[in-house]
This record gives C-alpha cells, structure tokens and sequence, in this order.
C-alpha cells in the first residue's frame, strides 16, 4: 500500500525535483488527483466490478422517481422485490430492464389498456433520477447497484486503485510526471510513452477477473415468472 503524500514524494524524485519549489505540493497533489480520477475511469470502464455500491430505496405511488445518490456515478443494476417486501433471509428482487427515452410512453397504464395492473416493465435515467416504467405500478422496494463517483485523496490517505499489489496507481504516477515535466517546459516522452504501456496492460488485467473464463452470459432475459406459460406463471 502506498500513502498519497508517497506518491507526492514519488513524484518530485522522478522528476528530479525534489529540492525545487517551482511545482508545490499543493499543486501536484491536485495533478495526481486528475490522474487517479482519469485511471478510475480506466478502471470502471473495462466493466467488472471493482467498485460497488448497493442501497436499498423505497417508493409510493405519489413519487416521480427515485433521486440518484450525491455520489452516483454509474449504474450496474436496478431490482424492484417482486413481494414489495425483501428480506435477508428470502430476498425476491427482480432486475429490472433499462428502456430507451424514446420508447417511454409506449409503456404508458393507458396506452397498454389492460384491466389488470400492469407489470413494472423498467425504468429510464435521465438527469438526476431514475424513472420506473409504467408510473402507475411506481409503488414497491428497490435496490440500485452502482458505481460511486471518485473521491480526492488528501495527505496521508491509502490510495488503492484496483486490486492491491498490482500497482495499477503507477499509470497515475506516470501521469502526473507528464503534468509536472510540461509545467517545468520540459522533455515529458519518457513518461508519455510509459503511461501508454500501463494503460494497455491496466485495460488487459482489468478487463477479466476470472482468470480462465469470460464473464458467463445471463440465464435469460425473461424474468422468472415469465419463463413458462399457461397455469404454471412461473412456478
């Protein structure tokens, strides 16, 4: 593990700066912070899970959608509880399957014209709320998976991108040394190149967590109760 203020540190002796106040502290921190958000993204963006945050949520009928967190930065999964009350011990969550903007009304109650209460088909994002689809079957329990939004390291916080030990935060280092060398106007190519062979081997070990398999494809895209018909429903 290595702390932020080590990277600082790091930073100045590769540069060759370590005695110069040219480039403060201050302002390589704020370089290195750009460069670990940018390796997050790096990160989230070979899509496996490194990072998940799950919160359980509630709505009435009277609600227009669900608020996203202060913190959201993408969303993995939505489940509503097919019971409308989940429990540890006999969770019943459904995933939900996102609809296209443009196709939001066509799963209107009114248009579908059915006598019955119609299924929660899904839900559409947009702006800062998630939406469910048909408003009119809104009510129930929910559960959003998603990825937060990263966070500033500050002083001597453990910074950890990745799995530990692969030191994956080097390309952020690298990175960095690029910032610094072109604020000093000098030669940055060494890193520059450096930082393209860790993006390619970052993106390579991120992109697969099992190490002898590709992620399995899903089951179906039925839900369970719809995976038979006729009197069954499902059972």
């Amino acid at each position: 593990m290595v702390t932020f203020s080590q990277l600082i540190n790091s930073v100045r002796l590769r540069t060759d700066i370590v005695n110069s106040l040219f480039v403060t502290d201050i302002e390589i921190g704020e370089y290195l912070n750009s460069s670990l958000a940018e390796l997050y993204g790096i990160i989230v963006n070979t899509f496996n899970d490194y990072y998940v945050k799950t919160i359980q949520f509630t709505l009435t009928s009277a609600d227009d959608g669900y608020l996203l967190p202060s913190d959201f930065f993408k969303e993995i999964r939505i489940d509503k509880s097919y019971s409308g009350n989940p429990s540890a011990t006999q969770p019943d969550y459904i995933k939900l399957n996102r609809i296209n903007i443009a196709d939001e009304n066509n799963f209107n109650y009114m248009t579908l014209r059915n006598i019955y209460s119609p299924p929660t088909f899904g839900y559409i994002m947009y702006n800062d709320k998630i939406k469910i689809i048909p408003k009119s079957n809104i009510a129930g329990s929910y559960q959003l998976l998603y990825v937060p939004a990263y966070v500033d390291y500050t002083s001597n916080d453990t910074v950890c991108m990745g799995p530990p030990g692969q030191k994956w935060h080097e390309y952020a280092l690298v990175d960095t040394c690029i910032k610094v060398m072109s604020k000093e106007e000098s030669d940055p190519s060494m890193f520059i190149a450096q930082k393209a062979e860790l993006k390619q081997r970052i993106q390579t070990e991120a992109a697969n967590r099992i190490a002898n398999d590709a992620l399995p494809p899903t089951t179906t895209t039925l839900k369970w109760y719809d995976r038979n018909s006729g009197w069954g429903g499902g059972w």
